[in-house]
Parts: structure tokens; C-alpha cells; sequence
């Protein structure tokens, strides 16, 4: 069966991880990060195609919304040993190089790179691994794992679809 990966990282996550502020939360739907992923799952552990992948999200304020990116990241999906061609068996690795961060200001690049938020030179590197995926129904799934930002886990859980062969 084939099936194509989008996976949706909640931004909450990395700015509760990365932020020390008291600033208040944003609404959730301001916080979504999103990773499209895409590859054809076999049962055997596949390399994403990064070529046709993004990890983008939008920084929303008051006064002004800042779409970014990270440009370097590594994204695996391994089969579970027990079903092999089972997608619930299967888990998915994500790595993700802070310094690649791009957003539309330099002034905003630059705060986002330094310790009072990512603090890259100290954490280059952000991480999410898998631990449950949970079919909810016809064509819904709940995607769970470690996401680490700063030096941190956090339990993450976002949801996906699976319409036309392609879970978003």
C-alpha cells in the first residue's frame, strides 16, 4: 500500500521548549508548524525525500505575521519489526539544524538564533521521534513523540489525515 507522509509538528511545542518569557500564548492555529514530508511507504525504512520536503511555520503577532523556514533537516520513517507494512507499527524520525532558519527579516533570523529563544550555538539541533501513531478513524491518525528543542522533551501529538494515499 502506498502512503505519503505530511507531518504536522505543533509549533506551540518548539516556542514552549525554546522560549524563557512570560509572554502570553498565542492562539493555537498562530502556532502551527508544518513539515511536508513525502515518500512512499513500504514497510521498509525510507530516507524522505528531502528535495520534495519543507518544515515552514508563521510567526504571528498584533502587527505583523513572519512566515519561516528551516532549510537543513533529515527525516526518516522506520518500520515496526513486528508488521513491517503496517503504518501504526512504523515510526518517524525528524532532525532539524536551528542555524538553517530563514524567515523574511534578518533582525527577526537573528533574535530566533540567539539563547533568549533557540540558543543555536548551545542547542544546533532540534529533534522529533515518534513513539505512538493511532489510527482515530477512516483516514485519521494521532501522531505522538519526543520533540526536543533547547535541550528539552516534550511530548508532542498532532494529527493527520489520510486522503488519497497521502497522510497530511
Amino acid at each position: 500500500m502506498r502512503r505519503s507522509l505530511i507531518a504536522i509538528i505543533i509549533l506551540p511545542s518548539f516556542f514552549f521548549a525554546a522560549c524563557q518569557t512570560s509572554a502570553p500564548s498565542l492562539p493555537q492555529e498562530q502556532k502551527e508548524i508544518i513539515q511536508e514530508v513525502t515518500h512512499t511507504y513500504t514497510g521498509t525504512k525510507k530516507n524522505i525525500d528531502i528535495a520534495k520536503s519543507s518544515i515552514t511555520f508563521i510567526g504571528k503577532s498584533d502587527i505583523v505575521d513572519h512566515p519561516g523556514s528551516f532549510g537543513t533537516f533529515t527525516a526518516a520513517m522506520n518500520p515496526g519489526s513486528a508488521e513491517p507494512a503496517n503504518f501504526e507499527k512504523a515510526s518517524v524520525e525528524i532532525a532539524i539544524d536551528i542555524k538553517s532558519i530563514q524567515t523574511d527579516s534578518e533582525w527577526l533570523r537573528g533574535h530566533l538564533l540567539r539563547a533568549d529563544f533557540f540558543d543555536a550555538e548551545k542547542y544546533p539541533q532540534a529533534s522529533f521521534i515518534s513513539t505512538n501513531i493511532v489510527r482515530k478513524d477512516t483516514g485519521s491518525y494521532a501522531i505522538t513523540g519526543n520533540l526536543t528543542l533547547k535541550g528539552k522533551t516534550l511530548a508532542a501529538t498532532f494529527q493527520a489525515l489520510l486522503n488519497d494515499g497521502q497522510l497530511t
